[in-house]
């Protein structure tokens, strides 16, 4: 009973919020990538395929290490007595 009274109003909050994403019938896309494919298109005018595949492998490669790393960082700073 005391939990029911403590989460009734996060699920009604929560539920208020998801009210405002707008319903998607079946067919519709959430993103349209044509924008995106006509610049890929452009960009291989100048550049061959390969190059821009190794690039854009390349830096997101990189990010992911990044990322991982800031993880890793985050995880062993909250051990206490480790600076």
């Amino acid at each position: 009973m005391l939990l029911k009274l403590i989460f009734d109003p996060i699920f009604s909050l929560l539920n208020l919020i998801l009210q405002f994403i707008p319903k998607m019938e079946s067919g519709e896309y959430l993103v349209d990538i044509s924008g995106y494919v006509d610049v890929i298109v452009f960009v291989f005018v100048f550049f061959p395929a390969s190059l821009f595949t190794a690039l854009v492998g390349n830096v997101l490669f990189w990010l992911e290490v990044q990322l991982g790393w800031s993880v890793i960082e985050w995880i062993y700073k909250k051990i206490p007595g480790v600076s």
